[in-house]
């Protein structure tokens, strides 16, 4: 009998060791990923496609791009936890960095110069071929004319907006529609130049063979950061593990899409609310509009992106003073520091 007592509390003291050894196991949580129609959108195109759950429960959202601020700031029942947009709306909206952390830059540039004359706009002639040009931009008041003006002035050009002040030493900039882009370019009063974002820039070139893309912003400008992610600065400080699996998925998007074009545009398709049209479907998201779209995913331990989101963002602020502000340390995080 001592025997068998002896033995039941061997077994019951080895179970309660090896329940002890037993790693903790944290319960689930739920999160929410927003990110705008576009190159953003196409950026998280896998994590929806495969349902990306990161042992929690994720829901994805697509918006229209002008709805995504709705979704950081706005009066909804809760604010996204992972959220991508323009890193101008984001310095504005987020920048004192209390509800959020900006931890990695996910597009760096997708506008691009459309127009009828094939010269090509490089860093060593843009001065010399825009000057006294007209140039008509996708949102002008938004990411592409901000973008479209810091690089004008970084050639030495003047602009104006007023078409009766345009003379042969400015440049005149027109604000259109994504419509409007053809138009702009071979109907009546049609200008020299289109900036333009993918898509849209391979759609209408694939559609019109006389209008050529003949340049990049981002290699007469540089590099510029456009948009970014941003995640809840309580999820940065509780489950740095999660935000740094959830960059690392989205690195591999670019090769994803191309490999993948059907299950990526259908993902963003069916994240999108009912009834609206995505920017991107199988005929237009091809090898060289997914490059277009500049989807480099990269944390912020790098000096020259640091730079780069830098001079953008005063450049930015130099132009309109409203549209951007500037970032503090205490938004920026570098993920990759943080244990």
């Amino acid at each position: 009998m001592k025997k068998l007592i002896a033995l039941v509390l061997l077994v019951l003291l080895l179970g309660t060791v090896l329940v002890a050894c037993q790693p903790e196991k944290k319960d689930p949580q739920s999160y929410t990923m927003v990110a705008p129609d576009g190159a953003p959108a196409l950026a998280i195109s896998q994590l929806m496609a495969e349902n990306k759950q990161f042992d929690n429960t994720f829901t994805y959202k697509v918006v229209n791009a002008n709805d995504i601020k709705t979704h950081v700031v706005g009066n909804v029942n809760e604010h996204a936890d992972f959220a991508l947009l323009p890193i101008n709306l984001a310095s504005l909206l987020l920048g004192g960095g209390d509800e959020y952390k900006m931890v990695a830059v996910v597009t760096q540039g997708n506008l691009f110069f459309l127009s009828k004359d094939a010269t090509q706009i490089t860093v060593d002639n843009a001065s010399a071929q825009l000057k006294g040009k007209s140039i008509a931009v996708v949102n002008l008041a938004a990411v592409p004319g901000l973008t479209t003006k810091a690089l004008l002035t970084k050639v030495g050009l003047s602009y104006t907006e007023d078409v009766s002040k345009h003379t042969s030493e400015n440049v005149y900039l027109k604000g259109i529609n994504g419509t409007d882009i053809a138009p702009s370019l071979t109907g009546e009063n049609s200008v020299d130049y289109v900036v333009a974002p993918e898509p849209a820039v391979s759609t209408i070139t694939g559609k019109a063979p006389a209008i050529k893309k003949v340049g990049a912003l981002h290699d007469v400008y540089g590099r510029y950061p456009q948009a970014v992610l941003v995640v809840k600065s309580s999820i940065v400080e509780k489950n740095i593990a999660l935000v740094k699996a959830v960059v690392e998925a989205m690195k591999g998007a670019p090769e994803y899409v191309k490999a993948n074009t059907q299950k990526a545009v259908d993902a963003v398709a069916n994240h999108l609310p009912e009834g609206v049209t995505p920017s991107f479907n199988a005929q237009n998201t091809t090898a060289s509009s997914v490059d277009g779209c500049g989807i480099i995913v990269k944390t912020l331990d790098d000096q020259t992106l640091l730079d780069q989101i830098a001079t953008y963002i005063n450049d930015i602020i130099a132009i309109s003073a409203s549209s951007a502000k500037a970032l503090p340390e205490t938004f920026l995080v570098n993920i990759n520091k943080v244990k």
